[in-house]
């Protein structure tokens, strides 16, 4: 590497502070370009945060908070980013304490199909995929109609779902501080309307917490898209895939990447398993298995874990990690201990969360 010019490396979003440090290391001394990639993209909300806030970061929903949820085609309970943390808030919401005075969240699903999250809402509205930019702009514009704000020029909508979205934006307003609206939509415009119903319900720092966001989607389609163009042009020289990113398989434009992938000079596949885009690279250096590996984990800012090894390595495997730092030659690392990653991850939380030891 010490020769090469353009490099890249890909990952998917990475919840490991210790890993996205030496990543950061990595990229420092080869100058280096790191494109984090999900196969399940939430683009679309990472990109309307930071043009809305300048955070490109999916916030903290707090479902426990919110009396009135209301969720466009986010299957919450069930896939839609962190579901078993949003399972465990939403059954708070819903568990009735006091007989007498019993109150519970109302929950409204806006869907296109059936989720799981669908089938526990006290109502569903269905409507037609094409419809969820029509839908959440209709709520906007009710909203904004009873508050003075202007509106929207939006599509039309089906008169069953408008009448029912009528009906919700006055619960809506009637629990401001206590609402909450998300949608699953990967549209970026889509995404800021419904920033924008969210802080005309004053749900930021509330239901909505942006200080303390989950970690679990950090991808960026626009820069797999730049490293595609720069293959394309003949201007990298190696591509690093990081553990077991997969965008010859995942990719919605796979073939395009497979083909602009080929012109890089060396193609380095980190996957513990040969997957599509292992296939097509040059050099394999299987990681270990996550039994294998020291490691930590941030899923949520502040959050933190750590991961130990249970079993020694069964096959001829090297950390992916480690292979990054005899690369990067770190100065954080105790080259004669035998477990080398394990000295940078104790460092690193030294440093960073625990305090030099004594």
């Amino acid at each position: 590497l010490s020769s090469a010019g353009t490099v890249y490396l890909v990952t998917n979003s990475n919840i490991s502070p210790s890993t996205n440090n030496l990543i950061s290391d990595f990229a420092k001394k080869y100058k280096a370009k790191v494109v984090y990639f999900d196969a399940i993209s939430s683009h679309g909300i990472l990109s309307a945060n930071e043009k809305c806030f300048e955070k490109r970061v999916i916030p903290a929903y707090n479902f426990e908070k919110a009396k009135v949820i209301v969720s466009f085609n986010a299957d919450f309970l069930g896939t839609w980013i962190s579901p078993v943390e949003y399972a465990h808030q939403y059954a708070k919401g819903r568990k009735i304490k006091d007989v007498h005075g019993a109150k519970m969240s109302r929950h409204f699903q806006v869907e296109s199909y059936m989720s799981l999250t669908g089938s526990n809402a006290d109502h569903r509205i269905q409507i037609r995929p094409s419809e969820i930019g029509a839908a959440i702009g209709f709520l906007y514009n009710a909203i904004a109609a009873k508050t003075g704000t202007a509106s929207l020029v939006n599509p039309p909508l089906n008169e069953k779902a408008a009448a029912a979205l009528g009906k919700i934006a006055d619960q809506l307003l009637a629990n401001k501080g206590a609402s909450l609206v998300v949608s699953a939509s990967n549209n970026i415009d889509e995404q800021k309307v419904i920033n924008k119903i969210n802080e005309a319900l004053a749900n930021y720092g509330s239901t909505i917490d942006l200080a303390n966001p989950s970690l679990q989607r950090q991808g960026n389609e626009q820069d797999l898209a730049k490293l595609i163009s720069d293959l394309e042009a003949g201007s990298v020289d190696v591509v690093i895939v990081f553990d077991n990113a997969n965008p010859a398989y995942d990719y919605p434009a796979a073939d395009k990447f497979k083909t602009a992938f080929g012109k890089a000079k060396s193609r380095i596949s980190f996957a513990g398993t040969l997957n599509e885009t292992g296939e097509i690279c040059n050099v394999i250096a299987p990681t270990n298995h996550f039994l294998e590996s020291w490691g930590d984990a941030e899923p949520k800012k502040g959050l933190l874990s750590l991961i130990q090894p249970t079993i020694s390595p069964l096959f001829n495997t090297r950390a992916s990690e480690l292979s990054l730092l005899k690369w990067a030659d770190s100065a954080n690392v105790n080259w004669k201990s035998d477990a080398p990653y394990y000295e940078y991850l104790k460092s690193n939380w030294g440093q960073n969360f625990i305090g030099e030891e004594s």
